[in-house]
């Protein structure tokens, strides 16, 4: 994972493909408990440069993380962005994405996991966090919080009143809603208001799978796949080994995201899948870090497991999309379905919310 992650093999066709094409990791979670050394973050984003992976939707903010505590990670990102400007940029609307592509640059953006970020006050901050670089905010990180419930709350219940207002403001300041890590209720229930308040507007899951594919606490039901498609919106199939193979899985293969991929598209067609490594720079002290903070993962032990046997097998976007081209060749899938899996569906969203 990251460092640790290794590369699958790939034919030069395929490899590019990935550098002609359009190719985004729809999320990274590549904050300070996995960013050992400074260095790190040069080394995994030219590992992208060199496969041609343009744009990673890198991760600012989480759980109960405010405003400040965001700023300060965006900090640490910029710091590294701004030394090398003729290779990394913000990414701020689809016209910057093309204009990296077309120069070899890597672009980067911010995502928030939950809406703490807010403040509790979405109008005053939402165009502040808009400003800062975010370009998909969550509702709920696995816990219950104000505007509604994560993924591992019992009895979960609807979007909160307070959650509709975090969606307005989302939507005027042209951040995308993501569902990620919420509960079904919450997620339906914020799409079915997201879809009556803007209609035309999309919403995302930026890391998650099936629970069909998947059964683990994070997946997610076929009527939340659905009802994001039905709102134009992509569903970003996580690669992480324990979200996407089995809870207790070392390593995501190829075939394993071929197999999540094969299953999205079935159910609601190739316009609504994009992929998420939810990577980290380093694996080794997140699982060190994770041992900390136990009620953030009140998972049946699954994360316990997880921090003891140290899972390094996850699939980098550098280092595995170019292998998944050639197997979705060999599945029978076209060039331009590809290019949407890849990439294309996402600038499509990003378009219509971002400008």
């Amino acid at each position: 994972m990251g460092l640790e992650s290794k590369y699958f093999n790939a034919s030069e066709k395929a490899k590019n493909f990935v550098r002609d094409t359009i190719a985004i990791d729809s999320l990274a979670a590549c904050v300070d408990q996995g960013w050992p050394r400074e260095e790190l973050f040069e080394e995994y984003h030219s590992r992208a440069i060199d496969a041609g992976i343009d744009i990673i939707g890198m991760t600012a903010s989480y759980g109960q993380n405010d405003f400040m505590t965001m700023q300060n990670q965006a900090a640490h990102f910029l710091k590294h962005i701004n030394a090398d400007q003729e290779r990394f940029g913000i990414v701020r609307n689809t016209g910057d994405i093309r204009k990296f592509h077309d120069e070899g640059k890597h672009g980067l953006f911010f995502c928030a996991q939950g809406c703490e970020l807010l403040n509790n006050n979405p109008e005053h901050y939402a165009p502040l966090v808009k400003n800062a670089g975010i370009g998909t905010v969550a509702l709920a990180y696995n816990e219950r919080f104000r505007a509604g419930d994560g993924c591992l709350v019992e009895n979960a219940d609807k979007v909160t009143y307070y959650g509709q207002m975090v969606i307005d403001a989302l939507h005027k300041n042209q951040i995308l809603l993501d569902l990620s890590h919420a509960s079904e209720a919450t997620a339906l229930s914020a799409m079915e208001y997201s879809k009556k308040v803007a209609p035309d507007t999309p919403v995302i899951y930026t890391h998650s799978t099936p629970i069909a594919i998947c059964d683990i606490y994070r997946s997610i039901t076929d009527a939340e796949v659905e009802m994001c498609a039905s709102t134009g919106g992509v569903i970003n199939i996580v690669t992480l080994p324990w979200f996407i193979v089995d809870p207790r899985a070392m390593e995501t293969t190829p075939a394993d995201i071929l197999k999540a991929i094969n299953y999205v598209r079935d159910l609601v067609g190739i316009d609504h899948i994009g992929i998420s490594s939810d990577d980290a720079y380093s694996w080794e002290p997140v699982w060190d870090w994770a041992k900390t903070v136990p009620e953030m993962y009140q998972d049946g032990g699954l994360t316990e497991y997880a921090a003891k046997q140290k899972p390094c097998g996850s699939a980098e976007s550098a280092k595995v999309y170019p292998a998944l081209v050639d197997l979705l060749w060999s599945d029978g899938y076209a060039d331009e379905d590809i290019k949407k899996i890849l990439g294309g569906n996402l600038m499509r969203i990003y378009e219509q919310v971002w400008g």
